[in-house]
C-alpha cells in the first residue's frame, strides 16, 4: 500500500521501492500470529490465532459468543476446544489447529492456578526442566513467588513431600511422580473478573467515542457491560473498552483481554446432613423455577427431603434459590452458585465425607496394603495421608483407603470420599478453603482462629475467618471468595455438633459450653470423663456431662452456653441395658426402667423431683417405687413393684438387700450373706440359734465388701448380736470370718443399710 498524500492510499502489486518525498509504503509480511492465557471456568485456556481447530465437533451445535461456547465446553467431557469462524463459535474434540485466517481458537489445558498475577498451567505427571537456581522451596506458594519475581523462570515442579524447584524449562515432559505448574500470561482483576495483560498488543473493535482516565474504572465498566465487552486497550494515557476478541501486535497498545469471573470453588460443604458440592458462579443445566425458595437452607432443607431433587441452584439475578433436576451446570454470572447434592456427610477427623451410593468403590487399585477393621480407623488413617482421596469399605469389618478421585460400580461394596478439611467450633461447621479468601476483611486482627470463630459467630454480618500469617486472623463479611496463594479462610457453614459413641451412647460435644442442672442424689462429680459419661448413660435424669474446674459433673439440663474453658457433652440416644442399673437416692436403691411404669399408684399427692418423691415412698410401708409420668413431668408412689411396659414413663421400683430375703450361707469359717445389690451397711443384727451349754467361743471379723465393719466376740451360746459398722463400709456381700465357727448357726439377718452407687 502507497501512501501518497492526505487521506490519499494506493494498492499496488509491486514491492520494489522508490524514493518519494512525504510518501510511505506499507509492504505485506506475513500472520500476525498471536496467543494469550486465560482463566474460565476455573481452568487454564490458551487463545491462539490465526488458527482453527480440526477434526470431530463435540456437539452439532453452533454458539454466538465466546462465552456462551466456553462455558458448553466446560459442560461436555468431550470438548477439548472451541474455534471462532465467520461469526459463529465451534465446539471441537480436539486440541490439534491448523493456519486459518480469521479464525481463533481457544484449547482447553485443564486445571489452573492463578497465584502472583500470572496465571500457571497445572499439570499432574509432568515436569519442567532446568533449574531457575539450586532453592528448595516448601510450599507451592514460595516456589510460585519466587518464579513470578524472576524474568527467566518460566515455572514450579513438585518433586517430593514440602520439595518444589523453580525451572527455566517451559515444555512439559512425562514423570508420574511429579506435578508441573507452567507460568502463563500476567493477569490484573476488576470487580472480580481476570483480565490478561499483553504490552505490545490490541484488541479489535475499539470503543472510541467514551475513553476512561484509569484501568479501574475501565475494568470496571467492561465487566458491567461483559455481554458485549471483550476487554480495553491503553493508548498513551487513556483506556478504551473493545467488542472484538482478535489480537494484534501494536507496540503503541497495552491490551487487558476479557477472561471471566473468578471462580468460587468450595469443593464440598455440609448442610442438612448431606454432602453438598458447591461451585460458583455455576447453574445447574435444569432447575425448577415454578418454588423459589428465599434461602439456601430453605432450598437444601426441601432438596433433603425430595428424592428427586439433585441440587440447589441460586440465580443472583432473582437473588432466589430453586430446586435443580439434574447434577449438569453450566457457568453462571456473578455470584450465581450450585449445590449439588451427594450422599450422607460423615464430620471425622477434620475432613468432610461423602457417602456415595450402595454398590461402589474408589477406581483402581488401593492406597496400600492395609486393610481396617472399622470405618472410624480407616477414614482416621485416609486424613493423614495427602494422598488419600477416600475409603471403600469391601466386606464385613474390612476398609481400605483410596487414592483416585473416581468411583465406580461394585456390588457389595461402599465408598466414602474425601472433601474439605472442616473445624467443628461454637456449634458450627467451618469449611477450610486453601488459597482463598473471603471477601470484605475488617481491620482487627486476633491471634487464633478459636478467638475469632467465636467473635464471628457474635457478629450478625461476619461470614467467617481468613488467616492471613500465624497469629494472624481477621473477621471477613462476605462469602465472595478471592484467590490468594498461601492464605486460607474458614467459611462459616451450618450448625452443627460433633458426635462420637461411648459405652453404647451417642455424646453430642460442644466445646467452650457449659450446661447446668444438679442431678441433686449419689455422686455427680468424676475425676474422668469417661466414669462420668458411664454414670450418666445410666440415670434417667441426667442429660449432660459438664467438665469444669478439672471436674466432670453429671447435669439435667441440654441447653448449653457459651462458657470459655468449660466444655460439655450433651447425651444422645443410648443402648444402655437397664436392668442391671441401680440409683441411690434419699438413702434407698431404686432400679430406673425407662418405657416402664408400676402398677396402683398410692393416693392422688404428686412429686416434682425425683428425690422428694422418693424420700416419700420411704416413709411410707405400703410404697414399693414410684414412676414418673413425662406428659405431665410428676412423679407418683406406687405400691407395686413390677414393672410394666407403658410408653411415656420411667419407673423407679425400690430395691432391697438380697431382694428382701436375706440368708447367711455358712462355709467352714465363713459365713457370706449375698446382699446382690450396692448398700453401706450401718449395722447388722444376726439371731444364732444358740445352744445354752455351748463351750465355743473367739472372735469374729465382719466386713463388708472388701471393708472391715467390725470386730466383735461371739459364742455358740449367744442368741443374737447387733454389730454396728465402720463407715464407709460399701459392698454386695458381707463376711462374717470366725476364729472358732464351732456350733454356731445363722438363722436371722437384719441389715440397716443406705443405697450406693460406689461398688
Amino acid at each position: 500500500i502507497n501512501y501518497i498524500g492526505k487521506n490519499k492510499y494506493q494498492l499496488t502489486k509491486d514491492t520494489t521501492l522508490k524514493k518519494g518525498k512525504g510518501k510511505k509504503v506499507y509492504i505485506k509480511g506475513g500472520h500476525d500470529y498471536t496467543s494469550r492465557d486465560i482463566y474460565f471456568g476455573n481452568e487454564y485456556w490458551t487463545a491462539k490465532a490465526p488458527y482453527t481447530l480440526s477434526g470431530t465437533k463435540a456437539d452439532k451445535s453452533t454458539y454466538k459468543t465466546r462465552d456462551s461456547a466456553l462455558k458448553h465446553c466446560l459442560a461436555n467431557k468431550n470438548c477439548l476446544g472451541i474455534t471462532l469462524t465467520g461469526g459463529k463459535y465451534t465446539l471441537y474434540k480436539s486440541t490439534k489447529v491448523t493456519e486459518k485466517h480469521g479464525s481463533i481458537s481457544w484449547i482447553r489445558k485443564g486445571d489452573i492456578l492463578t497465584s502472583d498475577n500470572y496465571h500457571w498451567d497445572k499439570q499432574a505427571g509432568k515436569t519442567l526442566s532446568g533449574y531457575y537456581d539450586s532453592t528448595t522451596y516448601t510450599t507451592l506458594a514460595k516456589a510460585t513467588k519466587a518464579c513470578a519475581a524472576a524474568t527467566s523462570c518460566k515455572g514450579v515442579t513438585k518433586e517430593g513431600t514440602k520439595k518444589y524447584r523453580t525451572n527455566t524449562g517451559s515444555t512439559f515432559s512425562t514423570n508420574n511422580g511429579r506435578t508441573a505448574w507452567k507460568q502463563g500470561d500476567y493477569y490484573v482483576l476488576h470487580n472480580n473478573y481476570y483480565f490478561t495483560k499483553k504490552s505490545g498488543y490490541k484488541l479489535t473493535s475499539i470503543q472510541t467515542k467514551k475513553a476512561y482516565t484509569s484501568e479501574a474504572a475501565a475494568g470496571k465498566a467492561c465487566v458491567k457491560a461483559h455481554k458485549t465487552c471483550s476487554g480495553f486497550v491503553l493508548k498513551g494515557k487513556k483506556y478504551y473498552l473493545t467488542k472484538g476478541w482478535n489480537l494484534y501486535t501494536d507496540s503503541d497498545y497495552t491490551a487487558f483481554v476479557r477472561n471471566h469471573a473468578k471462580t468460587t470453588y468450595v469443593d464440598y460443604s455440609y448442610m442438612t446432613t448431606y454432602y453438598w458440592e458447591v461451585k460458583g458462579p455455576f447453574l445447574h443445566d435444569k432447575y425448577n423455577t415454578k418454588t423459589s425458595y428465599a434461602t439456601v437452607i430453605k432450598c437444601l432443607t426441601a432438596c433433603a427431603k425430595d428424592k428427586t431433587c439433585k441440587g440447589c441452584s441460586y440465580v443472583s439475578s432473582k437473588k432466589k434459590y430453586y430446586k435443580a433436576t439434574t447434577k449438569i451446570y453450566f457457568l453462571g454470572e456473578g455470584k450465581d452458585k450450585a449445590y449439588t447434592k451427594g450422599g450422607k456427610a460423615v464430620i471425622k477427623d477434620g475432613y468432610i465425607w461423602n457417602t456415595k451410593a450402595s454398590g461402589t468403590k474408589i477406581v483402581g487399585d488401593y492406597l496400600d496394603s492395609t486393610t481396617h477393621t472399622s470405618l472410624d480407623n480407616a477414614l482416621k488413617a485416609c486424613a493423614k495421608k495427602t494422598g488419600c482421596t477416600g475409603v471403600t469399605k469391601t466386606a464385613t469389618k474390612k476398609y481400605r483407603t483410596g487414592k483416585k478421585q473416581l468411583v465406580e460400580e461394585k456390588s457389595g461394596m461402599q465408598a466414602y470420599m474425601k472433601g474439605n478439611g472442616v473445624v467443628t467450633y461454637r456449634l458450627y461447621t467451618w469449611i477450610i478453603i486453601n488459597n482463598m479468601l473471603l471477601s470484605k476483611q475488617q481491620k482487627k486482627a486476633y491471634t487464633t482462629y478459636k478467638k475469632a470463630m467465636v467473635a464471628c459467630d457474635k457478629s450478625k454480618s461476619c461470614k467467617g475467618v481468613n488467616k492471613i500469617a500465624d497469629k494472624k486472623y481477621y473477621l471477613a463479611n462476605s462469602a465472595t471468595l478471592t484467590p490468594s496463594s498461601g492464605k486460607l479462610c474458614y467459611l462459616k457453614g451450618q450448625s452443627y455438633s460433633p458426635y462420637f459413641t461411648y459405652d453404647n451412647t451417642v455424646w453430642y460435644y460442644k466445646e467452650g459450653y457449659k450446661t447446668s442442672g444438679d442431678i441433686g442424689f449419689g455422686t455427680t462429680s468424676f475425676s474422668t470423663r469417661n466414669k462420668a459419661m458411664y454414670k450418666c448413660a445410666r440415670n434417667p435424669i441426667c442429660n449432660s456431662v459438664h467438665y469444669t474446674s478439672k471436674k466432670y459433673h453429671l447435669r439435667t439440663g441440654t441447653k448449653v452456653t457459651w462458657k470459655e474453658g468449660d466444655n460439655a457433652w450433651v447425651y444422645g440416644k443410648s443402648t444402655v441395658t437397664w436392668t442391671k442399673v441401680y440409683l441411690p437416692i434419699s438413702t434407698g436403691l431404686w432400679q430406673p426402667r425407662p418405657g416402664y411404669k408400676l402398677k396402683t399408684v398410692i393416693g392422688k399427692t404428686t412429686y416434682t423431683t425425683l428425690p422428694a418423691a422418693t424420700k416419700a415412698c420411704m416413709a411410707k410401708s405400703s410404697c414399693k417405687g414410684v414412676h414418673y409420668v413425662t406428659k405431665t413431668k410428676k412423679y407418683h408412689m406406687c405400691s407395686t413393684a413390677k414393672p410394666i411396659k407403658a410408653t411415656g414413663y420411667i419407673a423407679y421400683p425400690r430395691v432391697y438387700p438380697c431382694d428382701g430375703s436375706c440368708k447367711a450361707v455358712k462355709k467352714a469359717k465363713v459365713v457370706t450373706i449375698d446382699m446382690k445389690h450396692c448398700f453401706k451397711v450401718k449395722s447388722i443384727e444376726l439371731s444364732n440359734k444358740h445352744k445354752c451349754c455351748s463351750k465355743n467361743s473367739g472372735n469374729v471379723v465382719v466386713k463388708v465388701g472388701k471393708k472391715t465393719c467390725s470386730t466383735v466376740t461371739m459364742a455358740g451360746k449367744t442368741s443374737a448380736l447387733l454389730v454396728d459398722c465402720a463407715s464407709g463400709a460399701v459392698g454386695t456381700k458381707i463376711t462374717m470370718t470366725y476364729a472358732n465357727i464351732g456350733d454356731i448357726s445363722i438363722d436371722e439377718v437384719n441389715l440397716s443399710v443406705e443405697g450406693s452407687d460406689s461398688c
